[in-house]
């Protein structure tokens, strides 16, 4: 089968939603399948056995902040020009969204899948309108509007929340979000560990916990550096993470509460330092996984973390 696949950030940066459509790409490639992806990431630093291609305009209307007018031409001159797709993956409501102004255009069958954590004390599910209420409808209207074949869902939690948009029972499907499990495997020497530590101004026989996450309030980063105060001193913390999707005014929160409480030795945040495929070495390289977010759907990095065999908080 030839499968399109709509994601907006590829290769993935933090994040596991943009993870999910990296490993779908590839496994479904190893499948037999015909795979091309169509993205907003302009960034490429990874080797891909099959064709991407970038559209200029997608990060924009993924983000809300322009109409369709710009990308849909763009998709669809981009979708045509590619030839004939069996089936179009759409991640996340923003692909869903422009495939529906095609079906007469483009009558192929539709995938959908969705990795934004509805959020109701946040006003959150797209996070365009901050208001529940209207998010809630806009999530809806696009699935009414689209009408995938097939919702895809990662865990139980997405899966009731695609039913209360409105998908029908019969069109739903959990398929749990996953891990390579070959990559994660290789363990680091006590060489690369002393080197890391060494390179990251930790000591050698530091316990690092590992905490890879975006830099935003839901994620409980500031939580995490309040409790670094009465850790035990021989705790470290590595934040790992990306300024490409973060909040400026919580980052800048975080950083002034480190100066302020002298935890500058102890919390090491580091941003867009690794890439997807250096992230199995990373988890190896730290003692614990540590993740303190407020909530989540099926967290990847938890499962990373548990294929690297690393103990998980």
């Amino acid at each position: 089968m030839r499968i399109a696949i709509l994601n907006h950030g590829f290769p993935p940066d933090v994040g596991g939603g943009e993870t999910q459509a990296y490993i779908t790409a590839i496994v479904l490639q190893k499948r037999g399948h015909d795979v091309h992806v169509f993205t907003g990431m302009g960034e490429n630093q990874l080797d891909f056995s099959f064709p991407v291609t970038y559209l200029k305009n997608y990060k924009a209307f993924e983000k809300g902040e322009q109409g369709p007018k710009y990308f849909v031409k763009e998709l669809k001159d981009a979708l045509v020009g590619a030839g004939t797709f069996d089936v179009l993956y759409c991640s996340n409501f923003s692909a869903l969204l422009a495939t529906s102004y095609m079906r007469d255009i483009i009558p192929t069958k539709t995938i959908f899948t969705f990795h934004c954590v509805p959020a109701k004390e946040q006003q959150k599910i797209i996070g365009y309108f901050n208001d529940w209420a209207l998010e809630k409808s806009y999530a809806r209207h696009v699935i009414e509007a689209a009408k995938p074949h097939i919702t895809v869902c990662p865990s139980e939690f997405f899966y009731k929340w695609a039913k209360e948009f409105g998908v029908p029972e019969k069109k739903l499907k959990i398929i749990y979000n996953s891990v390579l499990l070959d990559s994660f495997t290789p363990n680091a020497t006590s060489g690369e560990r002393a080197a890391f530590r060494k390179e990251n101004g930790l000591p050698q026989d530091a316990k690092v916990f590992l905490t890879p996450a975006r830099m935003l309030p839901k994620k409980g980063i500031y939580e995490l550096v309040q409790a670094a105060r009465s850790a035990p001193r021989d705790t470290y913390f590595y934040i790992v993470s990306s300024q490409k999707n973060a909040n400026p005014e919580f980052m800048d929160l975080i950083a002034c509460f480190i100066k302020e409480h002298n935890l500058q030795e102890r919390i090491k945040i580091v941003y867009d330092a690794y890439s997807v495929s250096e992230m199995p070495k990373l988890y190896q390289l730290c003692d614990v996984m540590l993740l303190p977010s407020h909530y989540e759907g099926l967290p990847v990095s938890i499962l990373e973390a548990m294929a690297s065999k690393k103990p998980v908080i």
